[in-house]
């Protein structure tokens, strides 16, 4: 679990307590505070996803806050407890849904153009504010293996790559770690490592597991 992961649940933690207190005094304002918590460690972990590792860590924020609840049963079935309830019950499909189609987002196949510029490769992406974007420590020797023998690629190949598996695959690149915003990808056919910088979350809403390529004549 990363760094902001741990403070997130933290928050939601301070907020499920509060929230059972609210719950065992039935104090509608003592349960509001305690959502607002949990509500805010939700929002917060959207808003830094691309730093975290654990899926669906809102709606586990949030899914707590009902089963607590429900174990007033007292508390939960006065007109204040079901209001309450369905907050909670719309928070959570919200959470799961929002994280869900970012996640969907990541999972088409993307293609770019890598070209050769000095000892290194570059590449353009206009749509996504890219020009000349450097591969830097140790990818472009990792994208040098990729390419040989392909026709072309001493000025300039394409990279097909997705966070899933795809026909026609050809190399994978396994997270290893986070580092300087950016992260290191490690390569098993070449033995080789190198670091994605933060470019990586214009195609990925957070650093993918793996990243499946393959690299052919333009």
């Amino acid at each position: 679990m990363s760094t902001i992961e741990c403070y997130l649940v933290g928050v939601a933690a301070a907020g499920l307590i509060v929230w059972t207190r609210g719950c065992a005094r039935r104090s509608a304002g003592s349960c509001g505070l305690g959502l607002l918590l949990g509500a805010v460690a939700a929002v917060a972990y959207f808003v830094a996803f691309s730093l975290t590792r654990t899926s669906y860590l809102a709606a586990g924020f949030l899914t707590p806050f009902l089963i607590v609840l429900l174990a007033f049963h007292g508390w939960s079935v006065t007109t204040a407890g079901k209001i309450l309830a369905g907050v909670v019950i719309v928070l959570i499909v919200a959470a799961g849904l929002t994280e869900y189609k970012l996640v969907s987002l990541g999972n088409a196949m993307l293609v770019i153009e890598p070209y050769r510029s000095g000892t290194t490769w570059r590449f353009d992406e206009p749509a996504l504010h890219l020009h000349g974007e450097p591969f830097v420590q140790g990818m472009p020797e990792m994208i040098d293996k990729m390419v040989q023998g392909i026709p072309g690629s001493d000025t300039s190949v394409r990279l097909i790559f997705s966070q899933r598996p795809f026909p026609g695959w050809q190399y994978r690149l396994d997270l290893e770690h986070e580092e300087d915003g950016g992260n290191w990808y490690f390569n098993e056919t070449y033995q080789m490592k190198g670091w994605l910088c933060p470019a990586l979350f214009k195609f990925f809403p957070r650093a993918p597991q793996h990243i499946y390529a393959r690299a052919e004549a333009k």
